[in-house]
């Protein structure tokens, strides 16, 4: 029974253990934590990491902006979300040609013999669409009447 008992307490000492347990910070961060709040609150009004450490430097505290940077990582866990780069369109007759395939069916569709008609008309209007260029295909190929 003595050993239920001393496994009982055991078990508890090691719940408080956990609960209690913080991760021991580098010596940086620990001059960083007693302004763990304002720091949240720069960076929730769009602060830079530089800006937050001039102003630490006037308080008193001489740490880095990267060290800041780590600290918001780490600590705050405050990542400001990365902005997507704007994808520009590959090719503009693309979206022309977009347009003319969602032009809706006309009558000589509803049937089977229409469809294929209405196909070729897209496929002509998609091949003048697209501008042929002056150079062939393929490997450029020296003309031996040249050399």
């Amino acid at each position: 029974m003595s050993d239920s008992i001393e496994q009982l307490s055991g078990k508890r000492l090691f719940d408080v253990a956990v609960r209690t347990y913080e991760r021991k910070l580098s010596g940086r961060f620990q001059a960083l934590l007693p302004y763990k709040d304002g720091i949240a609150d720069l960076r929730a009004k769009q602060a830079s990491f530089r800006t937050i450490a001039q102003i630490l430097k006037q308080a008193g505290v001489n740490v880095s902006h990267d060290t800041v940077a780590r600290f918001c990582h780490v600590v705050v866990e405050q990542t400001q979300p990365r902005k997507k780069a704007r994808q520009t369109p590959v090719n503009a007759p693309s979206e022309e040609r977009g347009k003319s395939v969602q032009t809706p069916p006309t009558s000589d569709a509803s049937n089977g013999h229409g469809v294929s008609a209405l196909l070729q008309e897209r496929r002509k209007a998609d091949a003048a669409a697209v501008k042929p260029s002056a150079r062939s295909r393929g490997p450029r190929i020296a003309d031996p009447g040249n050399i």
